[in-house]
C-alpha cells in the first residue's frame, strides 16, 4: 500500500527546495512543507490524507472482484461437488457476469471502502510520522559527531 500511495504522491508534484524542504505547486496555489513535522500544516496532513484514500479507492476497484469470487467460492464449498454453482475461478467469473452483470463483481464495494479508508489514512499518517521522527532522531545524532 505504501508503494502505491508515494506513487499517488507524486502525481502532486512536490518540487524540492535548497534547504531539503519542498512546496507544491498546484495550479496557483503553493503550499510549503517544512522539514520539522512539529511545522507541518493542516494542509499537508491532508495531502497525505488524500494520497492515502485515492490508493485505496483505486486498489479496491482492481482487487475487489477477485474477493467476491473468491467469497462465492468458499461459501459454495460447503455443497457437493457435482451440485455446486461455482466451482473453478474463470467459471465463477462467468456465472456472475451473466447473471448479475459487471456490478456483481462489485457487490458490496461501497461497504469495504467505507470500512477501509479511516484504518489506511491512520495508518499512513503514523507511517509517514513515525519515518519523520526516526530520521529527525537519526539526523540529529549524526550531527552530535
Amino acid at each position: 500500500m505504501t508503494n502505491f500511495a508515494y506513487f499517488v504522491m507524486a502525481l502532486f508534484y512536490c518540487k524540492p527546495m535548497r534547504d531539503g524542504s519542498a512546496w507544491q505547486e498546484s495550479g496557483r496555489q503553493r503550499i510549503y512543507y517544512n522539514r520539522s513535522f512539529s511545522h507541518r500544516t493542516i494542509s499537508v496532513t491532508f495531502h497525505l490524507a488524500v494520497s492515502a484514500c485515492t490508493s485505496k479507492v483505486i486498489s479496491n476497484t482492481i482487487i475487489y472482484p477477485t474477493e467476491v469470487i473468491r467469497t462465492r467460492l468458499r461459501e459454495d464449498s460447503e455443497t457437493p461437488y457435482n451440485q455446486r454453482k461455482y466451482r473453478k475461478f474463470w467459471r465463477t467469473v462467468r456465472t456472475i457476469y451473466q447473471e448479475e452483470g459487471m456490478l456483481g463483481l462489485y457487490g458490496g464495494w461501497t461497504l469495504q471502502l467505507v470500512k477501509t479508508i479511516p484504518f489506511t489514512i491512520i495508518t499512513f499518517l503514523t507511517y509517514e510520522a513515525c519515518v519523520h521522527t526516526f530520521s529527525e532522531q537519526q539526523r540529529a545524532s549524526t550531527e552530535k559527531y
